[in-house]
C-alpha cells in the first residue's frame, strides 16, 4: 500500500509499506530490507522498504473455555500467524501512471504444503495497481508529482480460524483516507515473479484451484462476497486450509485509481 502525504517537509511524496503474513509452522520471513519491484514507471524500476516490525498476530484462544491450546508463534503452532511489516522512505514518482497502471509487486515461495484448495508449495506474488486519475474540472490526467491519492488498507490482520458447522462472515475492513468509494472482489492468486516483464496471469502464471473451488468460489461452505461491504460469508461443515485473494478497488469520481489484494 502507498501513504500520499499531505503535509510535512516532504508533501506531494509517497510512503510505501510491504505487509507480510505467515504460517509459523511454515518458512520464516527475512528481517533484511526488501524490494518491491515497480512495473510500468519509466525510471523507478523498484522501492526499498526497510524492515520494522515482527509481530506475534495469532487467533486469540480460550483453552479455558474452548479446550484449545494459546498459539505461539514462537513454538511454531499449527494456526499460529506472524506478520512483518517494511516501509519505505519517501520516494517521488513522476510523470503520469498509463491507462494501465504502475504495478507494484513482492514475490517469494513457497506456499504452505497443507493448503487445501490448490497452489500447495507454490510461490507467491503480492500485488497492487496505482491507476491514472483525469482530473474533471480540466480534462487532464492529474501528475504523480505532486501526489493526489492514498490507496486503500486493509484493517484486518490477514488470519481466521473457526470450527466447522457454524456460520460465519468476516470482512477485511479496507479503509480509503480520502474516502473514495471502495468495490470488493475475489482476485486470482499468482505465483512467483520470476519474469522480466510483469503480465499476469502469463507473467507470473496464474495459480489454478483445485476443484470444486474456484476464483469466485474458494472456500467449502456456499461462500459469498458483497462487493460494497466487503463481507464473506460461508458455513463450513469441511475442515481444512483454505487461501483466498480479495481485491479491493478505489474510485474516485468513477475512476478506478487504484487497486490492492
Amino acid at each position: 500500500t502507498w501513504e500520499c502525504l499531505k503535509s510535512g517537509p516532504n508533501v506531494g511524496q509517497y510512503i510505501f509499506t510491504l505487509k507480510v503474513y505467515r504460517d509459523c509452522s511454515g518458512i520464516t520471513v527475512s528481517t533484511f530490507t526488501q524490494n518491491i519491484d515497480v512495473w510500468g514507471h519509466p525510471s523507478v524500476t523498484f522501492i526499498s522498504a526497510d524492515f520494522v516490525l515482527q509481530q506475534d498476530v495469532s487467533p486469540i484462544c480460550d483453552p479455558f473455555n474452548s479446550g484449545n491450546p494459546i498459539l505461539s508463534c514462537a513454538n511454531g503452532d499449527i494456526g499460529a500467524v506472524q506478520k512483518g511489516i517494511y516501509i519505505s522512505d519517501t520516494i517521488v514518482l513522476t510523470g503520469t501512471a498509463p491507462v494501465g497502471g504502475w504495478h507494484f509487486t513482492w514475490a517469494s515461495c513457497c506456499r504452505n504444503g497443507a493448503i487445501t484448495n490448490g497452489f500447495q508449495n507454490e510461490g507467491f506474488t503480492l500485488r497492487a495497481a496505482m491507476y491514472p486519475y483525469l482530473d474533471p474540472s480540466t480534462g487532464n490526467y492529474l501528475p504523480a508529482d505532486p501526489c493526489f491519492d492514498s490507496s486503500p488498507v486493509f484493517k484486518e490482520e490477514a488470519k481466521t480460524i473457526l470450527c466447522t458447522g457454524f456460520p460465519f462472515s468476516y470482512s477485511h475492513n479496507a479503509y480509503d483516507i480520502e474516502l473514495d468509494e471502495l468495490r470488493y472482489d475475489w482476485g486470482q492468486p499468482l505465483d512467483q515473479m520470476t519474469g522480466a516483464v510483469y503480465n499476469p496471469p502469463v507473467i507470473p502464471a496464474a495459480l489454478p484451484f483445485t476443484a470444486p473451488y474456484t476464483v469466485n468460489s474458494p472456500l467449502p461452505g456456499n461462500p459469498s462476497l458483497d462487493s460494497i461491504t466487503g463481507e464473506i460469508s460461508y458455513n463450513s461443515t469441511l475442515a481444512g486450509y483454505f487461501a483466498t485473494v480479495v481485491r479491493v478497488d478505489a474510485v474516485k469520481c468513477d475512476q478506478l485509481v487504484s487497486s490492492i489484494y
